[in-house]
């Protein structure tokens, strides 16, 4: 299958970004942030937020990197392209297409991406890092 031109167009736009730093809220409205990066590049976008819960659709770049990090919500993860290597408390684990994983309150975790990924992020309640939605 052909990748979609727009993507393609995408992809060459962002590979000269700098690495991002702290998470910085861009965007009108709090809708997309740049999620903080050891390298790459990556954003997350608002689909869905209350008090309760925030849902967010999250792009990282090849050779993107989360460094160790943890935080007071309970987050999921469902991969719906690409590949993450999460890394819990030592033990690494790959999830690929149509993989999710829970982390839980406060577990030291890390992320690698060694191919462009999309995924869907959940955390509850809604962490403050996440972004609003439309």
């Amino acid at each position: 299958m052909k990748e979609n031109p727009d993507f393609q167009k995408f992809k060459r736009m962002t590979e000269c970004l700098p690495n991002l730093g702290e998470i910085t809220t861009a965007g009108g409205n709090n809708r997309w942030v740049e999620i903080e990066a050891g390298q790459g590049t990556t954003f997350m976008f608002g689909l869905f937020r209350t008090r309760d819960m925030a849902v967010a659709r999250a792009f990282l770049s090849a050779g993107s990197t989360i460094e160790d990090h943890q935080h007071k919500e309970a987050e999921w993860l469902f991969v719906y392209s690409g590949e993450m290597e999460l890394t819990i408390l030592d033990k690494k684990q790959r999830y690929k297409k149509g993989d999710c994983c829970h982390i839980k309150p406060k577990l030291p975790h890390k992320a690698e991406f060694p191919v462009d990924t999309w995924l869907l992020a959940v955390t509850m309640p809604a962490a403050e890092g996440y972004p609003h939605a439309p």
